[in-house]
């Protein structure tokens, strides 16, 4: 999924200044994604490669689908 102009321009930026370290998905982390639990199956390569990636935030506006209880563990 491609966020609007406005933030995906945003999350650029500050990926670009080195604030933060962009992790890229080129394809699903299938030994990764098989146990992890979220409402939508189809997001669980975003958690996996946040996993992967040492991640300390997924941005993200389908908050929905991430829920606390289930990013916590």
């Amino acid at each position: 999924m491609l966020y609007p102009n406005t933030p995906r321009d945003l999350l650029t930026r500050i990926a670009q200044s080195g604030t933060v370290q962009a992790k890229w998905a080129i394809a699903i982390l299938d030994e990764i994604t098989e146990g992890l639990k979220l409402p939508d199956p189809d997001d669980r390569h975003v958690l996996a490669v946040a996993i992967k990636g040492g991640a300390q935030v997924i941005v993200t506006c389908n908050l929905k689908d991430f829920p606390e209880s289930d990013l916590a563990p």
